[in-house]
């Protein structure tokens, strides 16, 4: 379910092998979601940065962020990983947040490499998602801000890797579940380019 503080601006409920993923497309302010988690644009050395990373930190308690980091997470993450840290003073309407590592389009100039490692970006948050039990996540648009990956192309990739998920089955309930999925855009534009990209994968 996300905050009314962001505007919903189209859903989807799609048949995904035997389950319903259910996606979100909305604009604003990722940090005002009411989500399991949230996912940070992080820089390989997990600091604070500035635009969505900036926002998540100052958002979290700069302070307590950067000194769990400093103690969990002093050897940083590489390009296409992802950690889980807790959501610090968002909690408990956000309970933890996956800093996620995309490629920098400056240093990974090769395109279909920077393709493979933003896939592999998604891929690995989802999957942390799920092995911490989380049952909703928000995205931002990861790389593509200051790292350079076209906006365009960066929403198609991460609609492609999301819905590429395998998801994890319930023994209970004798089904693949998978966590609700939030698109949380800076824009209209950026909405734009999710909901198209997502329009062209279901038709």
């Amino acid at each position: 379910m996300t905050n009314l503080k962001s505007e919903v601006i189209i859903q989807y409920n799609l048949q995904h092998r035997d389950a319903h993923m259910k996606i979100d497309i909305v604009t604003g302010d990722i940090t005002a979601l009411t989500v399991d988690c949230i996912v940070n644009a992080a820089n390989p050395a997990l600091a604070a940065g500035a635009g969505v990373c900036g926002a998540i930190f100052k958002a979290a308690g700069a302070s307590l962020m950067v000194k769990y980091i400093e103690r969990i997470y002093w050897h940083g993450c590489p390009t296409g990983s992802a950690v889980i840290t807790p959501s610090f003073q968002m909690y408990p309407a956000i309970k933890n947040i996956i800093h996620a590592v995309g490629p920098d389009c400056r240093i990974y100039t090769d395109k279909q490499l920077a393709k493979q490692l933003l896939e592999m970006t998604y891929l690995t948050a989802m999957n942390v998602a799920m092995e911490h039990g989380m049952k909703s996540i928000a995205f931002p648009l990861i790389s593509g801000g200051i790292y350079g990956y076209d906006p365009r192309e960066a929403a198609i990739v991460a609609v492609r890797a999301v819905k590429s998920c395998k998801g994890v089955y319930d023994l209970t309930e004798h089904k693949t579940t998978y966590p609700d999925v939030t698109f949380c855009a800076f824009d209209k534009t950026t909405a734009d380019m999710y909901t198209e990209a997502q329009y062209n994968f279901t038709h």
